[in-house]
């Protein structure tokens, strides 16, 4: 990579309940290496164009994008992983008559998160975040998915919506947490669901976002010239982990309506839509990084080895979240990967021998330097 280009960063967090402990652990080592380069007080946003989150992703971007005193981001990463040990039994109680609520209505009250973001985002505005924010949602009675993104938001009043609400928007899981309606004063209409089931994995959408406010800034980056862009990205995918429960064919011929929504693992439906949805999403990029012969400016960290309670997305357990942290710092110690379509495995990449700690080092001194670049 060549320092003296300036680059559009993307950072991308994926979907799934209280296992964004695991993103949110790498994404604490990936300050900390900030740090060592810039100083105490540097903070993701600063680094990145463009922060898309789907689902709990939505919350760790939020998070991220929020400003506190001087205007400077009001959390570390440390605290955002901080909010899931200390309010995702708040979200998810663990009560139990837990699973028998899910066949009379959600699972969960909402109540506790609406609070919840109401302390942490406040009346914060989509079009005010610090670093520009991209969350994707879907509108129930539009029948189809709604981005909610801060560029956007500058212009178009209709979209500049109170972040808490686009959050709860992206968090609202069908059968774990009811869907968020609200009204915007120009008289818009919102009824939002789980940003996941537009898009678990938001890469794509958040690469999209980044070359559209590419080409706002300069209107003359259309056609090849846009998409010659490409190749001055500089992308981090952070999934969340998938599971490792499979069905058969025998036993889902089986089931009926309540078999695809009701299992011991979570939704079926639900889980087999947000695992080939995030993986399609990450091996196209991956490959279109490949043809660019820019493959190293694109890192993806995720797992497909989530087994048993560990993989529940309302496990909100002491015990398990301490288990998701170890889950993000073994990741950092593996191999950098990429998903295989035809196994659905991920596999090391043969030309790639670096760590995936490693190769967040290196993307932190890109970021560092791009950074000073940027600043005039």
């Amino acid at each position: 990579m060549e320092t003296s280009r300036r680059r559009k960063c993307v950072l991308s967090i994926d979907g799934g309940g209280v296992r964004g402990v695991i993103p949110a652990t790498i994404l604490e080592y990936l300050e900390e290496c900030l740090q060592e380069l810039d100083g105490p007080s540097a903070r993701l946003a600063d680094y990145f164009d463009t922060i898309a989150g789907a689902s709990t992703g939505g919350i760790i971007a939020a998070m991220l994008g929020t400003p506190g005193k001087d205007n400077r981001p009001r959390f570390t990463a440390k605290e955002v992983t901080g909010f899931y040990f200390a309010n995702a039994q708040k979200i998810f109680p663990q009560y139990f008559l837990k699973s028998a609520a899910g066949f009379f209505g959600p699972k969960y009250s909402e109540k506790p998160l609406e609070s919840l973001l109401r302390e942490y985002i406040g009346d914060l505005k989509m079009g005010n975040t610090l670093a520009p924010l991209v969350i994707p949602t879907f509108d129930t009675k539009l029948q189809q998915p709604v981005l909610f993104a801060t560029s956007e938001a500058k212009t178009n009043e209709t979209k500049n919506a109170f972040l808490r609400d686009v959050v709860r928007g992206t968090t609202a899981a069908p059968t774990y947490l009811p869907p968020k309606y609200f009204k915007m004063p120009t008289g818009q209409e919102f009824n939002l669901v789980d940003g996941g089931l537009a898009a678990n994995n938001p890469t794509f959408i958040a690469i999209v976002q980044a070359l559209k406010d590419s080409q706002a800034q300069d209107p003359g980056l259309v056609g090849t010239k846009l998409l010659e862009k490409f190749e001055d990205l500089l992308v981090i995918s952070l999934g969340c982990g998938n599971q490792t429960v499979s069905y058969t064919a025998k036993e889902i011929a089986t089931w009926g309506p309540l078999g695809w929504v009701v299992h011991q693992n979570g939704a079926p439906i639900i889980n087999i839509f947000s695992n080939a949805s995030s993986d399609m999403v990450d091996h196209t990029i991956s490959s279109l990084f490949r043809l660019g012969v820019c493959e190293q400016n694109f890192l993806r960290i995720q797992t497909s080895e989530l087994e048993g309670s560990i993989s529940e997305v309302d496990n909100s357990s002491l015990e398990n979240l301490k288990k998701l942290v170890t889950v993000g710092k073994g990741l950092l110690k593996q191999r950098v990967q990429m998903v295989n379509l035809e196994t659905g495995a991920y596999e090391i990449i043969a030309n790639r021998t670096e760590t995936n700690q490693e190769a967040i080092k290196r993307m932190a001194t890109w970021l560092s330097q791009n950074r000073k670049d940027k600043i005039p």
